[in-house]
């Protein structure tokens, strides 16, 4: 398959784009970790520019690096959260176990944990205690891709 001169400048454009953003994130997740003292709020002069260009970058690697580097702030907040379980649905399964790993930085590695967490958030009823479960919910699927990559892997 022969490849016109605009497809393939337009593929190596987008690749450096990428390359260009991940080296970015990485250099401010450096900086944070190096000056945090001198930077009195990280999450309005940092991280939600990160969480923006997560929520609306159409690359999957893009979103999948930022969730990782969300992480790598040991922030536990809510729109960090809102967003990492947020990207657990995400359409792309390397976004997904990239948001699994991002959460279990941040202390939260199991079912129950998650769930917690999504009551406080507001983003799940608790359940009443006395309803049997008849089938598997969306967290239990996650939480198998969990095991699958902590564990198999």
């Amino acid at each position: 398959m022969v490849v016109s001169k605009g497809n393939a400048e337009e593929k190596i454009e987008g690749i450096f784009s990428v390359k260009l953003n991940e080296i970015a994130s990485k250099s401010l997740a450096h900086m944070y970790q190096t000056f945090k003292k001198d930077i009195p709020n990280p999450m309005e002069d940092i991280l939600i520019k990160q969480i923006d260009a997560a929520n609306t970058d159409q690359n999957e690697t893009v979103r999948a690096e930022l969730s990782i580097l969300l992480s790598s702030y040991s922030i536990v907040n809510a729109p960090i959260l809102l967003h990492l379980i947020a990207c657990l649905n995400d359409s792309s399964e390397f976004v997904k176990s990239s948001a699994i790993q991002a959460l279990q930085r941040l202390g939260i590695c199991s079912k129950q944990a998650l769930e917690t967490t999504m009551v406080q958030l507001g983003m799940k009823v608790k359940a009443n205690p006395f309803k049997p479960v008849t089938e598997a919910s969306y967290l239990d699927v996650i939480f198998i891709m969990i095991y699958r990559i902590v564990f198999i892997i």
